[in-house]
């Protein structure tokens, strides 16, 4: 069908926007995929926050043929709930979707 899809942290790429609207360059720390989605992790600076009392510290986006969604929204601490978004809510893949995060957060060139 067509060639793999990728997301391109280059400003100058017109197709590489967060879910959230922001350009992709901006806490791009990288990617990984399971299947046809692809999975992009970005930190996300502490004045982009989204909770006054608790920013946000990290996003996690899903990229499919539809374009980006915003998967998930978490903070670095471990007893911290993530923020799971619409049907992410309980997916049989959001243990293994952190774990994939989180060990790009601790080593983004992997």
């Amino acid at each position: 069908m067509g060639s793999a899809l990728t997301v391109s942290p280059d400003p100058a790429d017109p197709q590489s926007l967060r879910s959230d609207g922001e350009p992709a360059s901006i806490g791009y720390l990288g990617e990984f995929r399971r299947g046809h989605v692809l999975f992009v992790v970005y930190a996300i600076p502490l004045d982009q926050g989204r909770y006054p009392n608790r920013p946000a510290h990290f996003l996690i986006d899903c990229f499919d043929p539809v374009g980006p969604g915003e998967v998930c929204r978490f903070t670095i601490d471990p007893t911290d709930t993530p923020d799971w978004r619409g049907s992410w809510r309980g997916d049989e893949w959001c243990p293994w979707i952190l774990e994939r995060a989180r060990a790009l957060i601790a080593d983004p060139g992997s």
